[in-house]
């Protein structure tokens, strides 16, 4: 039985459609996701964001202070506060539900979600909540 033979030109146009919807994909490619773009606050949201928190939880005996400021995580879509609490058992016990309400309290003042980890004095992670 002869075997049917393809001419060269029928492969190179497949070839060339195929390239040209890949790259059709890839110039469209945010739009193809699934995730929407996450709201991003200007400055003087997130300053009061924090202010917020520090004056909610500064009479808390676990927390100890914000380490960083509120900050967009675009690889996460989110963002990100990190905390510090003080030593000792109790407060890396407590950490995680502190952050649970700190997470809320960001969620409820500015309609956003974001993660918040928890840090003692020596810099480890104690605690995290992820929105």
């Amino acid at each position: 039985m002869a075997r049917r033979v393809r001419h060269p030109l029928v492969s190179l146009a497949m070839f060339l459609v195929v390239c040209s919807m890949a790259y059709v994909v890839f110039e469209n490619r945010h739009m193809l996701k699934r995730e929407k773009v996450g709201q991003l606050l200007d400055q003087m949201t997130r300053d009061d964001v924090q202010d917020k928190v520090f004056e909610t939880f500064e009479n808390d005996g676990c927390f100890r202070g914000l380490r960083s400021n509120l900050s967009w995580r675009p690889n996460e879509n989110r963002y990100r506060l990190d905390i510090e609490v003080e030593d000792g058992e109790d407060c890396e016990n407590k950490a995680k539900a502190l952050c649970e309400m700190i997470a809320h309290l960001i969620q409820d003042e500015a309609g956003v979600v974001a993660t918040v980890a928890a840090y003692d004095a020596a810099g480890r992670e104690v605690g995290r909540c992820v929105l």
